[in-house]
């Protein structure tokens, strides 16, 4: 009697496409078309405005623009990004591991990839004006170490760094004067004495972004990979589960989100507030971040309407192709809209216009791309790089 031969582990390589989890590429998809909002905001309008509405807004549609993306995408977007990054680095460990490969120096290539992608963009602007390629692979390095933790101490280690970010704003608010001197671009417009054209340390609150934004960059991470390890991010929990985790997420988070708009309008946006203004907003991102991703979920899980498939299938493709249009996203930004026709040509409605249409051509072209071809084309470098093989 003969004894059947084990067979071989397959080679580690990129996933194939029948293997991924069409959850995760479509809320990786929502984050991306969310970041275009706030990418068009920052790259269109003056830099002061991306956090004061008062400003570049001449009419009720531009309110309501600068109002509905406040709310909705600035910071949430970033947010979901982050966390499905998370999932994304613990889904390649796993798999590294299994193939008994160092998964850290996956990882670590991984992070390689992004910082040189952010590198070229990075010379053209700070990393907070729409580059975060580059910032989340300088702050995600050190959560590398963490990555081979029980998820219930990622999830405790993240939620911490992401309260201490919210911590710190009241003390970096308290370093500057109750007039705002020293805010610099970040809170005046170019008309300003206190306005400076370049984001120097001195006229600007250089400080204030790279602590809080590391630790809730490194928090919100580590949170993704706990959520992913405990099945919550690829929809293997029950739609009850994922209708009280949307309920959480939008009832903590949008009134808080509502609450900064309006303390910061009804105090006529004084620059003693001009940080912790923002303070419930940027405590609201990861709650509502999470009642995207069940709303993401439980539409997924809702077969019994196929009216809106082309809509889950473009979702899914823009995805799949978060890296190209990501990449898209802020060289259209930075050359086409800030170079090209100008900060402040258009206006925030116009800018809202303008998005809406690239959300529909997002959609469109990137399930046309993939009807071709296996990966989009930066996706296909990427894991060329990662893997040392053609995918």
């Amino acid at each position: 009697m003969s004894v059947a031969k084990p067979q071989p582990a397959p080679s580690f390589g990129p996933l194939d496409p029948t293997s991924r989890n069409v959850d995760i590429d479509r809320i990786r998809g929502a984050a991306v078309l969310g970041l275009a909002y706030m990418m068009a905001t920052a790259y269109g309008l003056n830099h002061a405005a991306f956090y004061r509405l008062d400003i570049d807004s001449s009419s009720a549609w531009d309110w309501v623009a600068g109002i509905f993306g406040h709310i909705a995408f600035d910071l949430k977007a970033s947010a979901l990004v982050l966390l499905v990054f998370g999932a994304g680095i613990a889904k390649l460990m796993d798999r590294a591991e299994a193939h008994g490969k160092n998964p850290k120096r996956f990882l670590l290539l991984r992070i390689l990839v992004l910082f040189l992608i952010g590198v070229p963009p990075g010379v053209h602007a700070p990393l907070w004006e729409g580059n975060y390629h580059l910032f989340v692979a300088v702050f995600c390095i050190p959560t590398v170490l963490m990555f081979g933790r029980q998820p219930k101490t990622q999830l405790v280690t993240g939620v911490v760094l992401v309260l201490l970010s919210l911590a710190l704003v009241p003390v970096f608010q308290s370093t500057f004067p109750t007039d705002g001197l020293g805010l610099g671009q970040y809170w005046w417009p170019v008309n300003h004495p206190f306005y400076h054209p370049d984001p120097e340390p001195y006229v600007h609150p250089t400080g204030y972004f790279m602590a809080t934004l590391s630790l809730r960059l490194a928090g919100t991470i580590l949170a993704g990979s706990a959520l992913y390890r405990c099945g919550v991010i690829q929809g293997n929990r029950d739609r009850l589960f994922y209708r009280n985790l949307a309920l959480f997420g939008f009832g903590l988070g949008l009134p808080l989100a509502g609450s900064s708009v309006a303390w910061l309008y009804i105090a006529d946006y004084d620059p003693s507030i001009a940080l912790t203004g923002h303070l419930p907003n940027q405590a609201a991102a990861v709650p509502i971040a999470l009642g995207y991703l069940a709303v993401i979920v439980l539409w997924g899980k809702n077969n019994s309407n196929n009216m809106f498939s082309p809509v889950k299938f473009g979702l899914q493709a823009v995805g799949r192709m978060a890296l190209t249009n990501s990449i898209i996203y802020v060289t259209a930004g930075m050359f086409v809209i800030r170079e090209g026709f100008g900060r402040n040509y258009f206006s925030r409605a116009e800018l809202a216009l303008v998005v809406v249409i690239v959300w529909i051509a997002q959609l469109a072209w990137s399930a046309a791309w993939l009807s071709r071809f296996r990966f989009g084309p930066f996706e296909w470098l990427t894991r060329a790089f990662v893997y040392r093989r053609l995918p």
